[in-house]
């Protein structure tokens, strides 16, 4: 990890950690995808972005970049603004589908479920399966939610295995 350092931040500013990092907001107001933040450690290999409202002081070590601005895109915002119940994402590896489900389930006062269909990836459930569990309060990451139920499918690609992850 780089050294620590200490810094004034404006606000409306969007500091980029990478991980494998730490922030810490000693002074200030911010959020993570609609999550109130105060600290965090950034696992090696994710980028956590994470918001200042106000004018802030932080406390960093690792690498970070700052953006000028919100980085959640007005899409997003329109997405939990409207009247959705229900929301199915899906994408590229890689696009930011987990992130947009941790905003919507942080934003949205109708949606508070959140099914895991990724079988190659442990959110949710563990990898090999599927589950759902419910957010009763504001996450940083989707593998903050707890598993209620799920169903094991034995397999992490649906390829070749569609009918046993159908089951599920």
């Amino acid at each position: 990890m780089e050294a620590k350092s200490v810094k004034e931040m404006e606000e409306d500013t969007t500091v980029l950690v990478e991980g494998n990092a730490r922030i810490n907001v000693i002074r200030g107001d911010a959020e993570v995808l609609g999550c109130p933040f105060k600290s965090a450690e950034v696992k090696q290999g994710r980028i956590l972005p994470v918001y200042l409202k106000k004018d802030s002081l932080i406390e960093i070590e690792g690498k970070y970049i700052e953006v000028k601005g919100c980085t959640i895109p007005d899409s997003w915002v329109e997405l939990v603004e409207g009247n959705f119940s229900r929301v199915f994402i899906f994408g590229e590896p890689d696009s930011g589908k987990s992130s947009l489900a941790t905003f919507i389930l942080n934003k949205s006062n109708k949606i508070n479920l959140a099914t895991d269909l990724d079988i190659g990836q442990a959110n949710i459930a563990h990898p090999s399966a599927m589950g759902f569990g419910m957010v009763n309060e504001k996450i940083l990451s989707l593998s903050e939610v707890k598993m209620q139920d799920g169903f094991f499918t034995g397999t992490i690609s649906p390829s070749g295995n569609s009918s046993r992850c159908l089951m599920g």
